[in-house]
């Protein structure tokens, strides 16, 4: 399977840093002696270099959503026996990150997640443990505040020593005044303005996904376009419903994407035609050329 290859991996690139840099080695004419070499034990989705991926962001209207990650014993073999890991909430490694500036974290109540499992096992001739589950209930988060679940490894077994670098994740909500889940109108016209009857109309829900306090993510109205997507990007000033100085972009990924898999060129830059933070009132506009040469522009309305 793709995943164990993964993994193997990963523990090969964690076994040839702590390798490179252990004074356990001990070099011998003709050989290496690795025989010294302590097991590493460590969370592969954690640490702070992935710590973007450790964003939650699950739709409030969810009722709940479950989260998981594994752990390693990173060793020059397999465990030898059940090796028994021990993992809790970690206030201080929350504390470390808000010390280094930026988006600050309160430590998530228990209200909005469970989390139960405190002692895993890797079992005998292995070298990852079952997921570890952790139960998030979207519709009780606050989505102005940011939450952090800090899990960390507490304690390894006999022997091993616990990664620096990968020995905690940082589960995190992002607090944005303007993030949740919108009563969305969709408007297409096969037209260069909006001026005329609508071609398609529609109705959904989409949610708005904060990238930061002042930075909003939400999909547009023309959908799944084989796969591919445009999202705007709404950036803006302030804080609660003091907010001021909108921009909107669309994400410049989804624009080369979306033109290099369907043939559809992003021909008329997204606009605000409202942005009303109050009352959560929200309508953009863009327009496009499909592959085969046809103009469309679309009216995209957002209302909490």
């Amino acid at each position: 399977m793709k995943l164990n290859i993964k993994y193997k991996l990963f523990t090969a690139v964690c076994l040839f840093a702590l390798i490179s840099f252990s004074s356990c080695v001990k070099n011998r004419p003709g050989e290496t002696d690795f025989g010294g070499l302590q097991p590493v034990v460590l969370i592969p989705e954690g640490g702070l270099a992935a710590f973007g991926s450790q964003a939650v962001t699950f739709p409030s209207s969810d009722t709940s959503d479950s989260l998981s990650f594994r752990l390693n014993y990173a060793a020059t073999n397999v465990a030898p026996a059940n090796e028994t890991i021990t993992l809790g909430i970690d206030t201080a490694a929350m504390d470390a990150y808000n010390a280094t500036g930026g988006v600050q974290y309160v430590l998530a109540p228990d209200s909005i997640y469970s989390f139960t499992t405190t002692s895993v096992t890797v079992p005998a001739g292995g070298n990852y443990s079952d997921p570890v589950k952790v139960v998030v209930y979207p519709g009780k988060v606050d989505p102005t505040k940011n939450y952090m679940i800090p899990i960390s490894i507490k304690a390894g077994p006999k022997g091993a020593i616990i990664s620096g670098n990968f020995g905690t994740i940082y589960y995190h909500f992002i607090g944005n005044p303007l993030a949740g889940t919108y009563v969305y109108n969709y408007f297409r016209f096969n037209a260069p303005d909006t001026t005329g009857t609508p071609t398609t109309t529609a109705t959904y829900t989409q949610v708005f996904l904060p990238d930061d306090p002042n930075t909003i993510e939400v999909q547009t109205g023309y959908g799944d376009q084989n796969g591919f997507n445009y999202r705007y990007v709404l950036t803006f000033d302030g804080s609660g419903t003091n907010l001021t100085n909108f921009s909107i972009t669309m994400n410049s990924n989804d624009v080369s994407s979306v033109k290099a898999n369907t043939g559809i060129t992003l021909t008329k830059a997204p606009a605000i035609i409202v942005a009303d933070p109050v009352h959560k009132h929200f309508r953009f506009t863009y327009g496009v050329t499909n592959a085969a040469g046809g103009i469309r522009t679309f009216i995209d309305d957002y209302q909490r």
